[in-house]
């Protein structure tokens, strides 16, 4: 196994400069990687049992060739639910690099939510390198969460956690509403979530969401973006994306894709900032995998897939440079308790595949992924 991961990296070098392709630590799995405004990676990843995960973040100053100051983010009684690739833990970098965390707490993780119901729990590094704050619970009422959570920062103090999950004295997916928690002192305190899917189209109960911050040259400039997957009528299992500005304003609902469907699919997504406002989403439509764009005011652009006949494409995960090309990676033939091949591949700004610039990965554990992250130099790391 060791000599067919180098291969795969010294080819991928070889094909393309600009992709490093990068190991996990040994037994890691579901990596999220960000980077700081001092161009360091920091990397998110669980490790132990998925039932009750430990969750820890390792900082790279050299473009993910070493990772050192690895600390634990939960502690002994919060541990992370991993299990079933749309839960585990999510991570966003602040104002002054602060590192945000949220995940799904395990059975017997505390502290609980109302009515001793699965807790939303959140911790913060205050600065680089700092440990990280107790976990507490940030649900007040809407209880019910299952697998869609994300945590969003921006670089003037402003943290959001979304999840969904129904209404009080409401059941079903159709009744799943979007919830947001907001907090305007860099997640030191939060306010009392309020769902901002005034649509009312549902969310599927077991299937992911991302959440984003775009950036704006100005704080009204900023809108924060929900990407989730309705359960309408318990059939129409579309893409939908959310565009929230202030505390207290409606959201905007974008379609991005129709999928009928009256089974839930277990999808993820993934959102990035791409030069200017513009706003990248890439996401699962009937076993393939979609990269579409849209400006902070816009409508969204045409969407584009990879090559290849759809089948069984899930879980993309993208990160975009300063020159707007992206770097877009997916699993191929992961499913319950069941690992499988990451696939890669480097676009152009405008959606076209560069040639050359994509591999394949084998042997990914059981309910892991990728994590691609852009350096300030242009290049991309991939984790696996």
């Amino acid at each position: 196994m060791a000599g067919l991961l180098l291969s795969l990296l010294l080819g991928a070098l070889a094909a393309d400069e600009r992709v490093r392709l990068v190991p996990l630590p040994a037994g890691a799995i579901e990596p999220e990687a960000q980077l700081s405004s001092r161009g360091e990676i920091e990397l998110l990843y669980g490790a132990g049992d998925p039932a009750a995960i430990d969750l820890f973040v390792a900082s790279s100053s050299d473009g993910g060739a070493t990772l050192a100051a690895t600390r634990r983010v939960n502690g002994e009684g919060s541990r992370s639910v991993a299990i079933g690739t749309v839960r585990g833990a999510r991570l966003a970098i602040g104002r002054d690099d602060s590192l945000h965390v949220a995940w799904m707490g395990a059975a017997k993780a505390e502290p609980r939510a109302p009515r001793n119901g699965t807790p939303l729990l959140y911790s913060r590094a205050p600065g680089p390198r700092e440990p990280f704050t107790p976990p507490r619970n940030v649900i007040t009422s809407a209880v019910g969460l299952d697998g869609g959570l994300d945590v969003a920062a921006d670089g003037r103090g402003a943290v959001a956690i979304v999840w969904h999950a129904p209404a009080a004295g409401d059941e079903g997916e159709e009744a799943r509403r979007v919830w947001v928690t907001r907090s305007s002192d860099d997640g030191a305190t939060f306010q009392p979530e309020r769902a901002i899917d005034s649509a009312r189209h549902g969310v599927c109960a077991c299937c992911g969401m991302k959440a984003i911050y775009a950036r704006g040259e100005s704080p009204a400039a900023e809108r924060l973006w929900v990407l989730y997957r309705c359960a309408l009528r318990g059939s129409e299992r579309d893409m939908h994306a959310l565009v929230v500005g202030g505390e207290s304003d409606p959201a905007r609902s974008l379609e991005l894709s129709k999928w009928p469907v009256d089974t839930c699919v277990m999808s993820t997504a993934a959102l990035a900032n791409g030069p200017g406002d513009a706003i990248v989403a890439a996401y699962e439509t009937k076993g393939q995998i979609f990269l579409q764009s849209a400006p902070a005011g816009g409508e969204p652009s045409r969407a584009v897939a990879p090559a290849g006949a759809p089948g069984d494409r899930k879980h993309p995960r993208l990160a975009v440079n300063s020159k707007g090309e992206r770097l877009l990676c997916w699993m191929e033939g992961s499913g319950w308790e069941k690992g499988g091949t990451l696939v890669w591949q480097l676009y152009e700004r405008g959606g076209a595949p560069i040639a050359g610039a994509s591999g394949r990965i084998e042997g990914v554990p059981i309910w892991s992924f990728g994590a691609p992250v852009a350096l300030k130099d242009d290049r991309f790391v991939l984790f696996h």
